[in-house]
């Protein structure tokens, strides 16, 4: 079915960030520094690559990636969000995700990353349960480096503070969230599992997919999105490559 678009604004909105979850921004960063991390990572996160990661910070070989990480329109908005001047940064890698041909659709295996099972971070990001919903510790960011191709993020907002989406013990139904689950990425290979092994959880999950609005990205768009909010991946566009810089900042405070 056709995508549920949702559009960046100008500026971050920080009470959609907390309720809903995310909030998607153009125009923050600069277009020269923007054109100059995607030229340094056409050379050092191979397109056909398409997982996470391919450069991490600090890089040697690109200033621009590195300026682009620590640019100080990125942490103040981390820190308007999470209402601290005190943060740090714990995740920033660069990677292209490239689309499949159509001859090569077939290769997809349950770890591919093309189109990913809907999850939420922060089983990947902390050893304990995540903080209570008001009183968020991190704050996630993909920052999109060129015009869309696909591949716009899939998240699910929360409705409201009864939202059954967000139930408590709702997120832990996921590949790599329970520990009954197994770690799957692929979205078919995912709810194929769960259908077979928990038919209850792989409807709850059905009820996401239909919930999903779809960022509609250009050159230099970010999304702030929360650890504990449901999100995926959607397929690039074939043989079209996507940029993109993933980086995380958590309060000061919760060591």
């Amino acid at each position: 079915k056709e995508a549920n678009y949702v559009y960046p604004t100008e500026s971050v909105d920080i009470k959609q960030w907390r309720e809903k979850g995310f909030t998607l921004v153009s125009g923050l960063l600069d277009e020269a520094l923007i054109d100059k991390v995607v030229e340094d990572l056409q050379t050092l996160a191979p397109k056909n690559k398409a997982d996470f990661g391919g450069v991490l910070f600090p890089c040697k070989d690109s200033t621009a990636f590195n300026s682009l990480v620590l640019h100080e329109t990125l942490i103040q908005s981390a820190k308007d969000l999470l209402g601290t001047n005190d943060v740090r940064l714990t995740q920033a890698d660069g990677w292209a995700k490239t689309g499949k041909s159509k001859d090569n659709s077939a290769a997809i295996n349950e770890f591919d990353n093309q189109d990913q099972r809907i999850h939420i971070d922060a089983h990947n990001h902390i050893f304990v349960v995540p903080p209570p919903w008001e009183t968020p510790a991190a704050v996630a960011m993909i920052v999109y480096l060129n015009d869309f191709v696909g591949g716009g993020t899939g998240i699910v907002a929360k409705q409201s503070n009864d939202d059954e989406s967000y139930a408590l013990g709702k997120t832990l139904l996921t590949p790599g969230g329970a520990s009954q689950f197994p770690w799957i990425n692929d979205r078919h290979s995912a709810e194929s599992w769960m259908r077979a092994n928990d038919p209850e959880t792989a409807q709850f999950r059905e009820t996401l997919y239909k919930k999903e609005q779809v960022v509609r990205y250009n050159k230099g768009t970010v999304l702030f999105y929360r650890h504990d909010i449901w999100h995926r991946g959607r397929p690039i566009e074939p043989e079209k490559t996507r940029y993109v810089i993933n980086l995380s900042f958590r309060r000061g405070d919760v060591d």
